[in-house]
């Protein structure tokens, strides 16, 4: 098994689930067939870390939830985390009653009641515009 391009351990047969830290990851596994050593098509996957507690959160971009768009979340993530944006985190919506469902959310947590603070935040990247960078509240209980 390899996670990021490094060896992960050894799968077993059905491969077992693995753990992973939180963030976006390339996985893929390594076949032996007799003499021959291949490694299996690279699957790009993000893992879901602990729920951000209540607060507010700065929305860089939400991609319809859809397994046909999963692409086009991973490479807005990355685009996003080539801009700078160290912090980033994506959220599936449909959980959560404070958060429009359908969209697989694009995101900076961490601003608790502090709205100046989020609205900085977006003033640093030069985000202006709602559609680049807007100021929300995410409870993970409602």
């Amino acid at each position: 098994l390899f996670v990021d391009g490094e060896p992960a351990g050894q799968p077993s047969s059905p491969l077992e689930p693995f753990i992973a830290r939180a963030g976006r990851h390339s996985v893929a596994v390594e076949v032996t067939r007799g003499d021959m050593i291949e490694l299996t098509d690279v699957v790009e996957t993000y893992t879901i870390g602990a729920l951000p507690p209540a607060g507010l959160r700065v929305n860089l971009a939400s991609v319809t939830a859809d397994p046909s768009r999963w692409s086009t979340a991973i490479s807005q993530f990355d685009r996003l985390v080539d801009e700078g944006h160290v912090e980033l985190e994506l959220l599936p919506s449909d959980r959560f009653a404070s958060l429009t469902p359908g969209y697989w959310n694009i995101y900076v947590p961490g601003f608790g009641e502090n709205r100046a603070e989020a609205n900085d935040y977006c003033a640093s990247f030069s985000l202006v515009s709602a559609n680049d960078c807007f100021v929300s509240y995410f409870d993970p209980n409602a």
